[in-house]
This record gives C-alpha cells, sequence and structure tokens, in this order.
C-alpha cells in the first residue's frame, strides 16, 4: 500500500514522498520505504531551507530509506490520544495495530506543521461553514456535528495529540471560527487557533485545563517564550471551560501565511523543534499544565538519570557534567531561580485555582525553599 506525503511550502503543497506499507496488517511495526519525489528533490536538493526536509533524520536525498517500523515523524502527524479514538470509532475499528494504516490514510488531513497525507484530504465541494466562537465555547450540536464530518479532531505528538479533546480552528475579524480542511488560501489573514477541552467532566481536570491556561501567563511573565499572548483565552461555558491557544507554526509574512515544519524531540515529551525556511530552533513551550494533578497519576518519564532521585535534583553535580558550559549553564539556572522565588504569588495573583495552588504534589507554596535547597538561591 502506498500513501503521499505532501509539505506546504511557498503557499501551496507539493508532493514531497511517497510512503510504502509492506505489511499494513501489522500496523507500526509492519515496515515502511520512503522516497523523496523525484520532482520535489530536483527543486531541493541543492540548497534546502530546513523546512522542506519531512524529518531532520531525512535531508532531501536521492536515495530511498528502508525501516523495520513506521519512521518517528509520522507520529507527529497522525491522529493519537483523544484524536485516534474519534476517528477509530468513526471508521468502525478496533483499537489495535492492524487499524494504524486507516488512520493515518484517513485522519492526517490538516495536522500542525507543514505536512500532510495527501490520501486523507477530501474533495472540496463547498466553501467552509462559519459559526460563532460561541458556538464552540457552549459545544453546540450544530457546530460540533459539522466538526465531526469536517475532520476536525486533530492528532499528532507535538500537543495535539493526547487525551484531551482538541480543534484546530480558525477564527477572523468578526469572531466567526472555522476549520480550514484544504488549507490552500495563504492570504487569508484568519488566525490558526488550537483549542483545548477538559479531558473529562471532573472539576479536577477542569482545573487542570484552566491551569494551563495560568501557566502560560506566567511564563510570559518570567520572560520564558511560550505560546502568544495576543490571542490566548480561556472561555467558560456550560460544558466547562476551553482553552484557545493561538498556533505557533504558523506566520505571516508580506501578507502572506508562512508554515513552518513541527517535528517532536521523540525522546522527550512535549519538547518541538521548528523548521523555519532559514533556521532549526527549539518550539516555545506549550502543553505545559499540572498533569500530577490528574486523578490517573501521570508523572514525568524523562529525569536526569544520575543525578535525579525521588524529585530531588543534584543541581551542582549535574551542571558539573556539562564540563566548558558549566559556568554559563549555572548563571542561567540562577537566573531562572531568582525570578521563581515569589511563583506562588505569581501565579495567584494570574487567577490560579486554589486547588492547584494548594495540592500538596505539587508544592508550588514551597518553591522558594525548594530553590535554595537545590542551592540555586
Amino acid at each position: 500500500m502506498q500513501l503521499h506525503l505532501q509539505a506546504l511550502i511557498d503557499g501551496s503543497w507539493q508532493r514531497a514522498a511517497l510512503l510504502e506499507f509492506p505489511r499494513v496488517g501489522e500496523g507500526r511495526r509492519g515496515g515502511c520505504t520512503f522516497e523523496y519525489e523525484h520532482e520535489y528533490m530536483i527543486r531541493w536538493i541543492a540548497d534546502p531551507p530546513p523546512l522542506v526536509a519531512v524529518s531532520l533524520n531525512l535531508p532531501v536525498k536521492f536515495h530511498p530509506k528502508v525501516w523495520h517500523h513506521w519512521p518517528a515523524f509520522l507520529d507527529d502527524l497522525q491522529p493519537m490520544g483523544s484524536a485516534r479514538h474519534w476517528w477509530l470509532r468513526r471508521l468502525s475499528l478496533a483499537d489495535e495495530g492492524a487499524s494504524d494504516f486507516d488512520i493515518l490514510r484517513s485522519g492526517t488531513i490538516a495536522p500542525v506543521g507543514n505536512l500532510r497525507i495527501e490520501e486523507s484530504v477530501p474533495t472540496k465541494k463547498e466553501l467552509p461553514k462559519r459559526f460563532p466562537r460561541q458556538a464552540v465555547i457552549d459545544r453546540e450540536h450544530a457546530f460540533i456535528e459539522y466538526a465531526a464530518n469536517a475532520g476536525a479532531q486533530v492528532g499528532g505528538a507535538t500537543g495535539a495529540g493526547g487525551d484531551s479533546p482538541k480543534l484546530l480552528l480558525r477564527c477572523d475579524a468578526a469572531d466567526q471560527v472555522w476549520i480550514d480542511v484544504w488549507q490552500d488560501d495563504p492570504a487569508c489573514p484568519d488566525r490558526h487557533y488550537l483549542v483545548k477541552f477538559a479531558r473529562s467532566r471532573s472539576e479536577r481536570d477542569r482545573n487542570i485545563l484552566r491551569s494551563e491556561y495560568v501557566y502560560y501567563k506566567a511564563l510570559a511573565e518570567l520572560g520564558v517564550e511560550t505560546i502568544a499572548q495576543d490571542g490566548l483565552a480561556l472561555h467558560e461555558g456550560p460544558s466547562g471551560p476551553s482553552l484557545w491557544l493561538p498556533r505557533f507554526d504558523v506566520a505571516r509574512r508580506g501578507g502572506r501565511e508562512i508554515r513552518y515544519g513541527l517535528e517532536s524531540l521523540y525522546h522527550c515529551r512535549n519538547i518541538a523543534v521548528l523548521k523555519t525556511d532559514s533556521a532549526v530552533r527549539l518550539a516555545p513551550i506549550f502543553d505545559f499544565a499540572p498533569m500530577r494533578m490528574d486523578l490517573d497519576g501521570i508523572t514525568r518519564t524523562t529525569t536526569w538519570e544520575g543525578y535525579e532521585a525521588g524529585g530531588d535534583v543534584d543541581w551542582d553535580g549535574l551542571l558539573r557534567s556539562f564540563g566548558p558550559d558549566e559556568a554559563s549553564l549555572r548563571e542561567g539556572l540562577r537566573d531562572l531561580a531568582s525570578r521563581l522565588r515569589h511563583l506562588p504569588e505569581l501565579l495567584a495573583g494570574l487567577g490560579l485555582p486554589d486547588e492547584t495552588l494548594n495540592f500538596a504534589g505539587l508544592d508550588l507554596r514551597g518553591t522558594e525553599k525548594r530553590l535554595r535547597a537545590w542551592g540555586l538561591l
């Protein structure tokens, strides 16, 4: 079975690569062959800007690549988490590896970043329908039904996946929202949003989402690059809050939209790189929420091996391990620690829910004490 990978470059979709799946019934373990399309290679092989490579591990070259499993960059594209379950129901599929290919083929319509699967995109028949922003906030039946038919449930490992329901929407100057299935008008000025809802109807999950909003506000106050504050919003509706996040993989230049490539650092959750037309850099901080509060007991999977145990970090030993970079890293860490001294007051002033501020597992009120114990103040 074959699928074609498209890349959005210079405002138009270009057929970038051919994917062949020899054993689709085995899902991700069934292998994959990748090869850039000839015309795409001829155009970009001489001096390719970073965003034309579908992955940092796949520079534009003539030679095909063969894997015994699916390449990791496909995890950034295909529906994951809540979106995967939605597509399983829509396609009447079992939650097993044999369904992976069908979900990739059908559900990779308009993920974040500048890639998509050509076979996923429906034929354009009519102009997108528009709804008032309030219809999304209230989760009105007419909008939800339309969103389902448009395939607006999103996936991918770069923050649009996970268990929280999410939608990729655009919003115009009149606060009318719509779903940009085809993404074929680079002159359109309407803003791109990732809209998140709580994982469940529990007040705990709702407070986690409310806290995520406050966290982004706090990061900006602390001078840390994160979600753009212009357009960032939290709306309360009858079914709970919705968090409206301006997308950082989209920029505008000369009145036209530029779409950046977005790729996860696969060894570390919720960290990604942006591939622009001139550079590769870390993405702003995203998907930043107090998940330790989650009733399922979600914890970090990445730790400082050899320097961390039971939540305590040997920062002095860790910094020494960086050799010639120790001094600059130590200075930067101490500068950050000094800004975090009054974190509880900052978060409270920004409206952090009391449940989060007082949650024992986070110990936000003990921030300064912990920083001093670590020798950072």
